[in-house]
């Protein structure tokens, strides 16, 4: 008896393929994943998939420390202003071997001026012979009209991938 009243159940019940064929009982039917639940790809690990597929043929032996680059994290200059306590601040980023690049432009370039200008007068080179770098210098304005003296820029040396001590 309960058999057939089962059977007119499902023969009552409509379905996709008709009166006979119903849908399964919800309880055994597959939920469809929500978007949340599916697995996700995160982007940059397809923009490296990528770029390992095109740029290591283009880059060849170059490509491994490019990627080694490009998978350490972002770094960011620490700039020390007048409002801080300089010193304190300066001697803690020199702890940890970030340099202020700003002062080392500015002695590189003062090194270069004054290499052009009393190389010439001892070494009596003509103009054609003197190296590139020294042709640059010579036309660049003096290096303290270009940067004033307070300002410190430190950023860590190539290849080091430490970071910076958070602000907050």
């Amino acid at each position: 008896m309960a058999a057939a009243r089962l059977l007119l159940l499902q023969l009552r019940r409509p379905g996709p393929l008709g009166p006979l064929l119903g849908p399964a009982p919800r309880r055994y039917r597959h939920k469809k994943k929500w978007a949340a639940t599916a697995p996700r790809v995160p982007s940059t690990a397809l923009a490296l998939q990528n770029f390992d597929m095109n740029y290591s043929l283009q880059l060849g032996e170059a490509w491994p420390s490019v990627r080694a680059s490009l998978l350490s994290e972002q770094k960011y200059g620490a700039l020390v202003n007048g409002f801080a306590d300089v010193e304190r601040v300066t001697q803690e980023l020199e702890l940890v071997n970030a340099v202020d690049f700003v002062s080392q432009g500015l002695q590189k370039a003062q090194g270069l001026q004054q290499g052009s200008i009393v190389e010439p007068a001892v070494g009596e080179q003509s103009a054609s012979q003197e190296a590139p770098s020294e042709r640059q210098a010579a036309k660049l304005p003096p290096p303290s009209a270009l940067v004033t003296p307070n300002v410190k820029c430190y950023t860590f040396p190539r290849g080091d991938i430490t970071r910076f001590r958070s602000a907050r």
